[in-house]
Formats: structure tokens, sequence, C-alpha cells
């Protein structure tokens, strides 16, 4: 069997790349982790993920107005998906929002 077609794979890089930036701020490169979190949520504008490492990428850089936007984004994608998988994200995101 041959398949002849295409799959999407941004989401897959998003995620990577959210990931990437997540390492970036714990080993203090907030720039870099920066760089990787902006193209994450170019690539899934939708993703908790990529927003959650933006926000912590620009609280990383002082940025704290606008990682709270991401944080919030970041919450409000996450109240979209059925409730037993909204634990995995929510009282974090809501921790970030409440410092």
């Amino acid at each position: 069997m041959i398949y002849r077609g295409r799959f999407d794979l941004k989401q897959a890089a998003a995620l990577s790349r959210a990931q990437n930036a997540t390492e970036a701020v714990g080993k203090g490169d907030a720039a870099g982790a920066l760089a990787l979190a902006e193209q994450a949520v170019a690539l899934d504008p939708s993703s908790i993920l990529a927003h959650e490492a933006r926000g912590d990428a620009l609280a990383a850089t002082g940025r704290k107005q606008e990682a709270r936007h991401e944080w919030d984004t970041s919450l409000s994608e996450a109240r979209k998906l059925e409730p037993g998988a909204q634990t995995m994200f929510v009282p974090d995101l809501e921790s970030k929002l409440n410092k």
C-alpha cells in the first residue's frame, strides 16, 4: 500500500517549539525561549502549550502584562477542552494568573 497525500504537521511543530521554549526558560535563556514560543504560536494559534510557553518567556523577560495576556489566552483555549482534560492545564494557568 502506498499513501499519496499530505499530513499537516503544524501542531506537532508548534508543540516541539513550545517544549523547547519551556526548556530554554528553565536554562535562563528567556530571549531564545521567546523566539521559539512565538514560532509555536504562529504555527498553531490555538495551542494551549504555545501560549503558555510564550507567557512564561515573556514573564522571564520582565514583560508581565503581556505574559498575563498569553496565559489568559492559554486558559481560554484550555477551557474549551472536555472537563477531564482541563485539569491538566487549568490549575497551573490559574496559578500563574493569580500571582
